[in-house]
């Protein structure tokens, strides 16, 4: 599981952090307690999403390796829970969540993307993830990646996350990250 850091992402959002995990079939308490999990790091340590920001994805949707990179302002992707393609700026001024977290790439006129070796959109780091990669009770392997401005405060979720999977019997397994930089 490899993911390759584009140059330009370092003026945005620097930091790119992921592991898998495996073996396991999501259940709806495992689910809730991941999404709840995943809110109070985002409001707490990850200040807003400001310092990090965490997407959750089904590892079964994504073919590596995977690209961080930027992308132009008008390209689209199916946002999380939304069924037709929306261009970022209209993530940003559209929808709930683009509108709350709208702030923190505002001064930018490309924006942070996750891609897999199929050039498919799998998140719009801080602001929203792919429908493509949405949990479900059918997943059994997850993608937790973390992105953010702090390294500490990203290496801290990754193993917040990584040992309430762990303890929930999932198979951890490090991703790589290829910074040729």
């Amino acid at each position: 599981y490899q993911i390759t850091i584009d140059p330009k992402i370092k003026q945005i959002r620097p930091i790119i952090l992921f592991f898998v995990a495996k073996n396991n079939k999501v259940n709806n308490f495992i689910l809730n307690q991941l999404i709840s999990m995943q809110e109070d790091l985002h409001n707490g340590i990850a200040r807003g999403r400001k310092k990090a920001a965490i997407g959750l994805h089904d590892l079964h949707a994504i073919e590596f390796p995977l690209r961080y990179n930027t992308r132009a302002q008008n390209e689209s992707f199916i946002p999380l829970d939304q069924t037709r393609p929306f261009k970022f700026t209209e993530i940003l001024s559209d929808l709930e969540v683009g509108k709350k977290y709208s702030s923190i790439l505002k001064n930018f006129n490309q924006y942070p993307t996750i891609a897999d070796s199929s050039n498919q959109i799998l998140s719009f780091p801080p602001i929203i993830n792919s429908s493509t990669t949405k949990i479900n009770d059918k997943s059994n392997n997850l993608l937790i990646e973390i992105t953010g401005t702090n390294l500490e405060t990203c290496k801290s979720i990754l193993a917040i996350l990584a040992y309430y999977l762990y303890e929930e019997d999932y198979e951890i397994v490090s991703g790589i990250v290829n910074d040729n930089n």
